[in-house]
């Protein structure tokens, strides 16, 4: 009997601890000026075949030491997954200093505990180019019982990430990728 009502009483504390939790999402309000300007940092358009821009896209992604989560090829779509805190864990340990001269993440997180997603979406414009567009997401985790959410709205990020990607679309294309 003491087994049961211990056994109760701990699942109560459980569901009530976690019933505390607090996510605090920062929504940002944007004026339609604003969206414009976000959508025209987060967009590039680019003229090469789509099997390249993906291989270039998934190549830029891994660069910045995400993991893939999801690769679309008819859709266009890849979304990746950056842990601030295991890249950070992955850079600082001794036998990977040579990695820190080139340690790079998705916008600037001085905390460890901070997750980014970053979908990127490729999608054809009459002229046979290619639009990228990519959206930077971001989760950082305060205490155990509050989490601030956001989009990234700053210009450096993506201009870090469409940077990269030139280099990565010139790798492909001139430096003899299997094809």
């Amino acid at each position: 009997m003491k087994k049961i009502i211990y056994f109760l009483t701990l699942n109560f504390i459980l569901i009530f601890l976690s019933a505390c939790g607090s996510i605090k999402t920062k929504t940002l309000s944007l004026s339609p000026e604003e969206q414009t300007k976000l959508r025209a940092v987060q967009s590039k358009t680019y003229a090469v075949d789509k099997d390249t821009l993906l291989r270039a896209v998934v190549a830029n992604l891994q660069d910045f030491n995400f993991v893939i989560e999801k690769i679309d090829y008819d859709s266009g779509l890849v979304v990746g997954l950056q842990d601030i805190w295991r890249v950070k864990a992955l850079l600082e340990t001794p036998q990977n200093a040579w990695m820190t001269k080139n340690k790079k993440t998705f916008g600037n997180f001085a905390e460890d505990t901070a997750k980014v997603r970053i979908s990127v979406a490729i999608s054809q414009n009459k002229d046979k180019t290619f639009l990228v567009r990519a959206n930077g997401e971001y989760r950082r985790f305060i205490s155990a019982s509050t989490i601030i959410e956001g989009e990234f709205n700053g210009a450096e990020a993506y201009q870090d990430f469409f940077a990269n990607l030139d280099k990565a679309i010139f790798r492909e294309t001139n430096l003899g990728a299997n094809k």
